[in-house]
């Protein structure tokens, strides 16, 4: 699972965590072990994560690239938080000066909040995913863990990811990365009304605009998902035909994904 993976393409990384569940008692015996392994155990901040990439073994979750160019595999744990093994003196001495906290950001307009996701929320996650317009999410049950992983992927440097609420009534979700100066948007509303979505999508791009240089916003979304699309185009986006992509297709099934975007 990667930055864009977890922020941009939400089916990308629900497919493959349904694909992952035949091998997940070898990896929950194996992050087990790590847990155990505590002396070259070593706290790795989000914030100073730059990208996360496919972890090349079998039991492995990610391999991140740090803000400071330098490269290392984490996994999640039993907190929500990543952490590394390592001996290199190089990298401890770089996380250790730069030992953050956990970043939490609240935003609102008195109306509407964000606030950053914490391994709590994955219980509402585990709900309103699988309840997602999208058919592709539909009867493919994951494991705490997976949610867990999903969450602690989902911050980074470039990332961010919020759960909205109004009048303290969890709504759903947003979330977006930054990748090339293109700040791609991920939005999921389970209980919500036009009001709602439109102050969400302008306190989220307010936010992405005060903290990242980009030159446009953008939303890969399938095509039947009419009230992510409505919203979206009332605020500004528009379609680009020529990316639209066939993502998924059986004899009885044929999904389209289109891409929408809005110059920042």
């Amino acid at each position: 699972m990667n930055t864009v993976e977890s922020c941009y393409n939400l089916i990308t990384w629900y497919e493959s965590g349904n694909d992952r569940i035949s091998c997940q008692s070898k990896g929950e015996y194996a992050r087990k072990k790590i847990r155990m392994t505590n002396s070259n155990k070593h706290f790795v901040p989000r914030q100073l994560i730059k990208h996360h990439y496919p972890h090349p073994e079998f039991y492995g979750e990610s391999i991140v690239e740090l803000t400071n160019g330098m490269t290392t595999d984490v996994y999640t744990d039993d907190d929500g938080t990543l952490f590394t093994l390592t001996n290199d003196e190089d990298l401890i001495q770089y996380l250790m000066k730069n030992a953050l906290p956990e970043l939490m950001i609240h935003l609102t307009d008195g109306f509407i909040s964000l606030r950053t996701i914490t391994p709590k929320d994955s219980t509402l996650l585990s709900k309103w995913i699988p309840s997602s317009p999208d058919p592709r999410y539909h009867n493919k049950p994951l494991s705490e863990q997976h949610y867990l992983e999903f969450l602690s992927h989902s911050i980074t440097s470039q990332s961010h990811m919020f759960i909205v609420s109004t009048k303290d009534v969890p709504i759903g979700f947003v979330a977006y990365a930054v990748i090339n100066k293109d700040a791609f948007i991920e939005l999921c509303f389970p209980i919500t009304t036009n009001h709602h979505s439109d102050k969400t999508l302008s306190l989220l791009m307010h936010h992405i605009q005060t903290n990242h240089t980009i030159s446009r916003y953008v939303s890969i979304v399938w095509e039947n998902d009419m009230m992510t699309i409505e919203t979206l185009i009332r605020n500004g986006f528009q379609r680009d035909p020529e990316q639209d992509c066939w993502s998924y297709a059986t004899r009885t099934l044929k999904i389209r994904d289109i891409l929408l975007y809005k110059n920042a």
